[in-house]
């Protein structure tokens, strides 16, 4: 006879199964990771997994076990490369190393940059439909702040008429815009586009 089980149940099941395979065939999970609302319930621990960096050697010792469990192999430079690109934030390390461990078995330097190449590929139609959706004027910021890396005083003159942007009001008004869709972020007075991965194609389209 067979066992009908609650929707939940079977869901609860199903979930804990992917992620034991998850774990098993690559430890570098990204799941989860794509937004602080994840969690709808744990935000701020959430918003924390994202954006606190890790310690260098914590991470380079995480990452060698792993692969070397894998009967892999990564060579030294590699985390520190990835590490110092995206200033450490877990999630990027974390997708940076899940892509290099799913698609090679001995890894050198230089080939963390062609991982990161294959993420913004794989994600490029998607980027292209979060601009559709933008006016011009807000398009023209999020590139501009693309091309500073970290931009400051984005309402300045100086700014302004750098990238060719309309007025301060406006650069001021699709500012905040912006960071309401989390398209962009602003933290001691810094602005920089939320997804570096997402920046580097803005640099280069």
């Amino acid at each position: 006879m067979d066992i009908v089980l609650p929707i939940e149940k079977k869901y609860s099941i199903f979930a804990r199964n992917k992620m034991r395979f998850m774990m098993i065939e690559n430890p570098f999970i990204t799941y989860g990771y794509e937004s602080a609302d994840y969690f709808c319930d744990r935000k701020q621990e959430t918003h924390e997994l994202i954006t606190m960096p890790v310690a260098l050697q914590e991470y380079e010792t995480f990452a060698k076990k792993h692969f070397e469990k894998a009967g892999k192999e990564i060579a030294d430079g590699v985390v520190s490369a990835i590490y110092e690109r995206f200033d450490g934030t877990t999630w990027y390390l974390q997708k940076v190393l899940n892509q290099l461990f799913a698609t090679k078995d001995n890894v050198d330097l230089g080939d963390e940059e062609r991982a990161v190449r294959q993420i913004v590929n794989q994600n490029e139609d998607a980027y292209k439909d979060l601009l559709y959706q933008l006016t011009a004027r807000q398009r023209d910021l999020l590139v501009a702040v693309s091309r500073e890396g970290k931009a400051k005083q984005i309402t300045g003159a100086a700014f302004v008429k750098r990238y060719n942007l309309s007025s301060a009001s406006s650069v001021q008004k699709s500012a905040q815009t912006l960071m309401e869709k989390q398209l962009l972020t602003h933290h001691q007075g810094v602005y920089e586009v939320y997804n570096k991965f997402m920046a580097l194609w803005l640099r280069e389209s």
